[in-house]
C-alpha cells in the first residue's frame, strides 16, 4: 500500500474473518480509533486457535505503532475479565520487555 493511502476496516475485518496472516499488519495501519475498537471487539469473540495465536504474536512484536496502545488495552482488560493466565502471562512478559533499563555505576 502507498503511503498516504488508508486502510479501509472492511479490508481488516475481511482478513480476520478469513485467517489471513497479513492480518495484524492490516490492523496495525487503521488509523480510526472506534474501528479499531469494532474490530478488536470482533477478534476477541473469535475462538479460532489462530485468533489466539495472532493475539501472542501480537503481543511478541513491537509496539510502537500508533494504535497500538489502544489494541493493548482492550486485549488486556479482557483477558483479565476472563482471567485467562496464559494470556495474561504474555502480556507480563510483553510489558517487562517495554521497561527501559540502564546499568549505573555505583
Amino acid at each position: 500500500m502507498a503511503k498516504g493511502q488508508r486502510i479501509s476496516p472492511l479490508v481488516v475485518q475481511e482478513a480476520l474473518a478469513s485467517g489471513d496472516d497479513r492480518f495484524l499488519e492490516l490492523l496495525r495501519q487503521v488509523d480510526d480509533g472506534k474501528a479499531v475498537v469494532s474490530l478488536v471487539e470482533r477478534w476477541q469473540k473469535d475462538f479460532r486457535p489462530w485468533a489466539r495465536e495472532q493475539m501472542l504474536a501480537f503481543l511478541d512484536g513491537s509496539l510502537d505503532g500508533p494504535v497500538d496502545r489502544l489494541i493493548v488495552k482492550r486485549l488486556f482488560k479482557r483477558a483479565e475479565a476472563d482471567r485467562d493466565d496464559a494470556l495474561m502471562g504474555a502480556f507480563m512478559a510483553c510489558f517487562d520487555r517495554l521497561a527501559r533499563r540502564r546499568e549505573h555505576a555505583r
